[in-house]
C-alpha cells in the first residue's frame, strides 16, 4: 500500500519542487537508497525534512536521539 500523503504536499507545488530538487543530494549508498524509494513510491522521509535532519544534527552533534509516541523528537 503506498502512502498517498506523499503526493499530497500542504504548500504549493513549485516549492515542494524547489526544495526537493535544489538542496543537496545524499552521496554513496544513502543517495541510491533514497532515489529507489521515491522511484518505487515508497514512503520515506521527504528529502527537504531529511536534508533539514542532517544540518540540525550536524550543528548540535546530540549523543541520543529520542522519540516519543506523539512523533516528538528530543535531541541530548
Amino acid at each position: 500500500m503506498l502512502n498517498e500523503m506523499m503526493f499530497r504536499p500542504v504548500v504549493k507545488p513549485e516549492v515542494v519542487e524547489y526544495m526537493r530538487k535544489s538542496q543537496r543530494f545524499f552521496p554513496g549508498k544513502l543517495g541510491e537508497l533514497e532515489q529507489m524509494a521515491n522511484d518505487l513510491g515508497i514512503p520515506i522521509i521527504p528529502h527537504e525534512t531529511a536534508v533539514y535532519l542532517d544540518f540540525l544534527l550536524g550543528l548540535y552533534r546530540p549523543t541520543h536521539i529520542f522519540r516519543n509516541w506523539n512523533s516528538d523528537w528530543f535531541f541530548c
